[in-house]
């Protein structure tokens, strides 16, 4: 060890359990070689810091958990945030275009590049004027563009708000599921329950056109 040189490392003491930081420094004291240690107990520190280890792990273990269950089950999650109109994306939604995890200006910026279908315009407004109006919990059905922008899908959206301590709404938490075939199974349903209806109200006229001579016959 030269004049100048540190040792550092810990020391566990099995008898007493403790650990302790020890820190020695060879020097020069008065023209004499001196060798000078200092030891801390760092049992607790290093108690918890092996406890956050092990944590951390166990965290990182839930996520990869969490984000295979969320993939497994089709479920779009993300985060919105109400007073600065921001949304994070938790995991990947195939509404959400060219793998943007935090989109600005949300509401109108979605509305404005047309992935919200017409007929659902007004109630996509009316999600986020409802958080802000301290509504804790809203479920809507939402038709969104495709991701190959060749079509719709519907989604059904769940918001769960939170708010701080003088009941401001601060974010909320939305969570999604593709409905698009249970919606376009509805519709064919009362689309037959009408036609049903016209048939026993007599209401249904047959008629047969020549569109070559452009005849009703």
């Amino acid at each position: 060890m030269n004049s100048e040189s540190f040792l550092e490392r810990d020391y566990f003491y099995p008898r007493t359990g403790r650990t302790y930081f020890m820190r020695g420094k060879r020097t020069q004291w008065n023209g004499i070689n001196a060798h000078v240690e200092y030891l801390l107990d760092v049992t607790e520190n290093r108690n918890a810091m092996r406890e956050n280890a092990k944590l951390t792990q166990q965290l990182t273990l839930n996520q990869l958990m969490y984000e295979v269950a969320i993939k497994s089950s089709g479920i779009n999650i993300w985060e919105y945030d109400i007073q600065n109109d921001s949304l994070f994306v938790v995991s990947n939604s195939q509404r959400i275009k060219q793998n943007c995890f935090h989109i600005e200006n949300y509401i109108e910026s979605t509305i404005k590049n047309g992935y919200v279908r017409e007929d659902s315009i007004a109630t996509f407004r009316s999600i986020f004027t409802r958080l802000q109006n301290g509504e804790r919990e809203i479920t809507e059905d939402i038709w969104y563009k495709t991701t190959d922008e060749l079509g719709w899908w519907c989604e059904r959206v769940t918001y769960t708000a939170c708010f701080d301590e003088n009941g401001k709404p601060l974010k909320a938490f939305g969570a999604g599921r593709d409905v698009t075939r249970e919606k376009e199974a509805e519709k064919k349903f009362y689309e037959e329950m009408s036609y049903r209806e016209a048939l026993q109200s007599g209401n249904l006229a047959s008629i047969k056109i020549n569109l070559t001579k452009n005849l009703v016959i």
